[in-house]
């Protein structure tokens, strides 16, 4: 009986060392196909790398864009309402540590796709606390196409899904009564709001839903909702208001350094159903659009997806 349990021992210390190993070579097989030939394997500067690089580059040496706006929450690009901050903000701290370069240009966004592959795998795990599940998870964004692709440009865009996802996982440790990453979670979600314009209808959407969805299982309760409300609240509240004076057509403004900046001119929300005169033919723009991006995978731009296999292949 003593052998017959040592040996059902061994045979799972033997288990548990090959699915620790499977899992160690796919971070490694992940981490080494997005640093392979970085960053001059993708050689031309992409026009949105180089606004960043240009705004980032003046954040770090005065604290001010090419503009002249102290620290804002939104960056006029190539004359008009242009980038999200949270990409320039980053690169911006990159170039202080390390200079002007391609490498210091694109290290933020490769940092954030990597820390993105062990969140994932992380919260997969925990939503369906099963570990062969969360392995071929793994697996399969150790080599997802868009993964690879946007970790080797630095486009400001690609910073949402991977905040949102941080923020999601925060959520979700702090419903395992953690209650300090719940919390934290909500500054997360605020943040994601920094990262692209489509976060205005994203973040607040997600989160209603999750609110009815949490007090309606009381999992949470009404005074921690509010807190969550509060925190949110708090700090998207500079972007949200940059969102409000350019609605209302009211002048700049600053809170201490941070600039709250109203744009002349600006065609980065034409295509956003809220702010489109022509909703319906918008609407209808977005969903054709939608329905070649979901079927064909790609729209014929090489910092998007490969032509070859689209963004998550055939």
């Amino acid at each position: 009986m003593q052998e017959r349990k040592q040996v059902e021992s061994k045979e799972k210390q033997g288990i548990f060392t090959r699915i620790n190993m499977a899992i160690f070579l796919l971070f490694v097989l992940a981490i080494v196909i997005r640093i392979w030939q970085w960053p001059a394997g993708i050689s031309q500067i992409n026009c949105d790398e180089a606004m960043t690089a240009l705004n980032a580059k003046a954040i770090a040496e005065t604290g001010k864009d090419i503009y002249g706006a102290s620290f804002p929450v939104y960056f006029e690009a190539w004359g008009y309402a242009g980038q999200s901050a949270m990409l320039t903000y980053f690169m911006a701290i990159s170039i202080k540590l390390f200079g002007m370069s391609l490498f210091s240009i694109r290290l933020p966004m490769l940092l954030v796709s990597i820390l993105a592959i062990f969140v994932f795998y992380d919260l997969v795990k925990r939503i369906s606390k099963n570990q062969k599940i969360a392995i071929i998870a793994l697996a399969l964004i150790a080599i997802c196409p868009w993964q690879i692709i946007q970790s080797k440009y630095s486009l400001d865009c690609n910073m949402l899904p991977h905040f949102f996802l941080f923020s999601i996982w925060l959520l979700v440790i702090g419903l395992e009564k953690r209650k300090w990453c719940f919390y934290l979670s909500m500054i997360g979600f605020a943040l994601t709001m920094y990262t692209y314009g489509i976060a205005l209808y994203l973040v607040p959407g997600f989160l209603l839903i999750a609110a009815i969805y949490l007090m309606y299982t009381k999992r949470i309760h009404a005074k921690e909702l509010i807190v969550c409300i509060a925190i949110y609240t708090i700090f998207s509240a500079p972007l949200l208001l940059m969102y409000v004076i350019n609605f209302l057509g009211w002048d700049t403004f600053s809170i201490g350094p941070i600039t709250i900046q109203h744009f002349e001119n600006s065609t980065r929300t034409s295509d956003m159903l809220l702010f489109s005169p022509q909703k319906i033919k918008q609407g209808i723009a977005n969903l054709t659009t939608l329905g070649k991006m979901i079927i064909f995978q790609y729209d014929g731009l090489p910092w998007n997806a490969m032509k070859t296999i689209g963004t998550i292949y055939p």
